[in-house]
């Protein structure tokens, strides 16, 4: 299988096992009527969150960040976006700090552990294999300013 198949494999299993923690914090932070549509929503949101997330990795030269930043970010923004489909009035400081409690307590399950190093992996091995070139703009050395 090629990176990018194995990627959008690994994404959509990552999504899918943050699926049911997202539901049950958008319910405890009073997000009514759960439904399949709604778990739907929240998996599709995952995946395109992580997806974005993992663009913005890719374009920091060599810098991966560690699981719990990264299921925070894409868990907190995920979830926003679903709760404001569902709810009008919607406290998001409740849920941020439900969430970083959450997070807290969470240990990181091998699992998900795995699946991350292999996301990150796959990612990594589709960056350009030459770092982007500066432009020929330099700064000027402050003895060639001053004197």
């Amino acid at each position: 299988m090629n990176a990018a198949k194995d990627s959008i494999r690994v994404v959509n299993e990552l999504a899918a096992r943050w699926t049911e923690p997202a539901l049950e914090l958008l319910a405890a932070s009073g997000v009514h009527g759960v439904s399949v549509s709604m778990e739907l929503d929240i998996w599709r949101t995952l995946k395109n969150v992580m997806h974005l997330a993992l663009r913005r990795q890719q374009s920091l030269p060599l810098v991966t960040m560690r699981l719990d930043a990264f299921r925070k970010q894409v868990l907190l923004a995920a979830m926003l976006r679903v709760a404001g489909k569902y709810v009008h009035s919607f406290d998001i400081f409740a849920l941020e700090g439900r969430l970083r409690s959450w997070i807290g307590r969470q240990p990181v399950q091998a699992a998900d552990l795995w699946l991350y190093a292999q996301m990150t992996r796959d990612w990594a091995a589709q960056r350009p294999a030459t770092p982007p070139q500066r432009s020929g703009y330099r700064i000027p050395r402050l003895s060639a300013v001053v004197g």
